[in-house]
């Protein structure tokens, strides 16, 4: 388990089926506001890593939820960062959280996540560790111009009562 600090992020929310078309669209938004579209027409380095929150729909036809995130730099984080001027985006504090952490290495995709995070989570239900799977991250570490020893991680949630747990209580 890795325990994140409080810290900032930018994001802006995307609905869509496919997780690629809609990261890239995300990407392109915060991007722009990197780039000096924001109130302070100030240029922000990129970071890492790149946090993309998956919300399922809640049937096989319904679109995904995705957030978007760039973490905002370490010498932002107390003053807060510009705001953005496009109003698909928003400054986004999150709270201090423990986080089941897989890692793995390579290019991603929507499969491969998936496939990742279905294996982190039935990890934690074999050990009956309590998390909460209603949404998960990917977090991408690498600028997409590098091509070896690429850092992927997906992360889920801990402290909710484990699903196998809940199952059986409600038995």
């Amino acid at each position: 388990m890795v325990k994140y600090m409080t810290c900032v992020w930018v994001s802006t929310n995307v609905q869509g089926v496919h997780y690629d078309k809609a990261v890239g669209t995300g990407f392109m938004r915060l991007f722009a506001y990197i780039s000096g579209a924001n109130e302070d027409m100030k240029k922000i380095p990129m970071t890492a890593p790149v946090r993309v929150e998956l919300t399922p729909g809640q049937g096989p036809f319904c679109e995904d939820h995705f957030k978007v995130s760039f973490f905002v730099p370490f010498d932002m984080q107390e003053s807060g960062p510009p705001a953005p001027v496009d109003s698909t985006l928003f400054v986004d504090p999150a709270a201090a959280t423990d986080y089941y952490v897989l890692s793995y290495p390579g290019r991603t995709n929507e499969k491969e996540i998936i496939e990742k995070a279905t294996s982190l989570v039935q990890a934690l239900d074999e050990q009956k560790l309590p998390y909460d799977f209603s949404s998960f991250f990917a977090a991408g570490y690498d600028s997409p111009f590098r091509i070896f020893n690429r850092h992927n991680e997906v992360w889920v949630a801990a402290g909710a009562q484990p699903a196998a747990v809940a199952a059986e209580a409600a038995k």
